[in-house]
């Protein structure tokens, strides 16, 4: 195959445009996030990959609120963020009930201000073959997976939106971040309820995505696995 002086000049220009492209992608990726005082609220934060992300939202400098219904739990979770020298507010809250959920936040914007993230982690999972799933199994994944999350966005909605103060109406900034699973894309044998609800989950938060970036609220969907 011949190539004439304006097919390598295209290469060049190609590939010159391609570094110039992953050049960009680094510097954005090493600016991040800066975590310092945001206001971070987290569902299901009392144990597991909820207090991990906790301890290091802490290290980062993020003021932090955390919720679960484990009250004992919740403490302990608490203490050992304060340790790690976290600004923390622990809230016993049932994600599943919407009124609960909305108190929660008005708790959290009353001690801290305007939510600047919400991560909704809490779940669950409920393995078995379908022949032993009752109707209720599923119905209880949905409320955890699907409808917590939707509660919780909704209630921070207003603040990332409008802001408060001096900003109202003018604030048009957040995150959401929603944390769904493998089992959210791909779906696994006695997992049939849990890979639906985290379906569902997956896609609110893509359809969240494309509604809430006009309002300059970024959605994160996390699939562990």
């Amino acid at each position: 195959m011949n190539f004439n002086a304006s097919s390598l000049w295209l290469v060049a220009a190609a590939i010159a445009l391609l570094f110039g492209l992953l050049l960009l992608v680094r510097r954005w990726r090493e600016q991040g996030y800066d975590l310092r005082g945001k206001v971070v609220l987290i569902t299901g934060g009392s144990r597991g990959l909820g207090l991990v992300m906790a301890r290091q939202l802490v290290e980062a400098g993020a003021r932090l609120a955390i919720c679960a219904r484990d009250e004992a739990e919740l403490e302990r979770a608490q203490s050992d963020l304060v340790q790690r020298g976290g600004e923390v507010l622990a809230l016993t809250c049932d994600v599943t009930n919407q009124a609960q959920v909305e108190q929660m936040v008005q708790q959290v914007r009353e001690r801290f201000g305007a939510i600047d993230i919400l991560i909704n982690n809490a779940g669950t999972d409920i393995v078995g073959p379908v022949e032993n799933m009752a109707l209720q199994d599923y119905d209880d994944l949905m409320q955890l997976h699907f409808w917590a999350p939707l509660y919780a966005t909704y209630a921070v909605l207003p603040q990332m939106r409008d802001g408060q103060g001096p900003a109202k109406g003018q604030r048009r900034a957040g995150r959401i971040v929603n944390i769904s699973s493998v089992g959210g894309k791909v779906v696994s044998p006695h997992m049939v309820a849990y890979c639906a609800s985290k379906f569902a989950l997956t896609g609110l938060s893509a359809g969240l995505r494309m509604e809430l970036a006009r309002a300059g609220i970024t959605v994160t969907t996390v699939c562990p696995g």
